[in-house]
């Protein structure tokens, strides 16, 4: 008998690898991405409000307002299944702790990133809360260290580079390193490498695309898990919602999120499994 797990903060049951079937290379490869993005933001934040509370003060770190909206909450649910990628108990404990911690602080400094002008009480808050925010980075760092030996053993070796890249940065910030806040205010951040959580596949496929207007006859270019680059001369519009129907009967859900040309860029509706048959219609030629 399947026993399902439970969401603490809703008490729902949550199904496990024996009720339904886990794309476990997805599920990881988004579990590395989100701690990549949230140990960058992390960092991001951390050294703003280092720099806010110099007293030459000079950072817009209400710039950095549109990553308080994440509070973390769909990842802590994601990682019940951190066991079922090969993610030891504790683990995933110590990794869901930072994913709170990271929640709280974020509420915490959302009222300081009003858009109204810095003032006395504004600068001797952010001053209080910097060193919660070193604390978070190197809470970062650590759970960058729980995933390292699955991301060196089954991702690509560019993961593995962001979070060499990620551990210094964080590093920075733990210690209060402020040089990359420039005079203006502005943080100039390191690139990171892998930039696609899922990385084009060229193939080529013939497929239909059914609009309202009719089915047109397209090629698909290359695909991705969470998207299409499809060939199709017939016009559609951005944001437009389509189905592909590929040659195996499926019809996929997708939105245009770009058009050049003959060249349309679709955005699944639902991402596909690592084993989709599609990734290996390779191209040819």
């Amino acid at each position: 008998m399947a026993v399902a797990a439970t969401n603490e903060a809703t008490s729902a049951p949550i199904a496990r690898a024996a009720e339904w079937k886990i794309d476990r290379g997805f599920l990881l490869e988004t579990i590395i991405c989100d701690l990549h993005s949230s140990a960058m933001q992390v960092a991001m934040l951390a050294i703003m409000i280092a720099a806010c509370a110099r007293p030459q003060g000079a950072a817009a770190l209400r710039s950095g307002r549109h990553m308080l909206h994440d509070d973390c909450k769909v990842m802590s649910l994601a990682l019940h299944y951190g066991e079922e990628v090969g993610l030891s108990p504790a683990s995933v404990k110590r990794i869901d702790g930072f994913y709170r911690g990271v929640g709280d602080a974020k509420l915490a400094l959302r009222p300081l990133l009003q858009p109204a002008s810095r003032s006395a009480s504004q600068g001797d808050a952010l001053h209080q809360i910097r060193h919660s925010w070193r604390k978070l980075a190197v809470a970062a760092a650590e759970a960058l260290a729980e995933v390292d030996p699955l991301t060196r053993s089954q991702l690509a070796g560019t993961y593995s580079e962001d979070a060499a890249t990620l551990r210094q940065l964080l590093k920075e910030a733990a210690d209060g390193d402020t040089r990359r806040v420039d005079a203006m205010g502005t943080i100039h951040l390191p690139a990171l490498r892998q930039r696609r959580q899922s990385p084009r596949t060229p193939v080529r496929a013939p497929c239909t695309i059914v609009a309202p207007d009719g089915s047109y006859s397209a090629e698909i270019a290359d695909v991705s898990r969470r998207g299409l680059g499809i060939v199709c001369s017939h016009p559609v519009d951005d944001g437009q919602t389509l189905r592909i129907a590929l040659e195996d009967g499926r019809q996929l859900e997708a939105k245009v999120v770009r058009r050049q040309g003959d060249q349309i860029g679709l955005a699944l509706s639902t991402p596909l499994s690592t084993s989709d048959s599609l990734f290996h219609q390779r191209r040819r030629g």
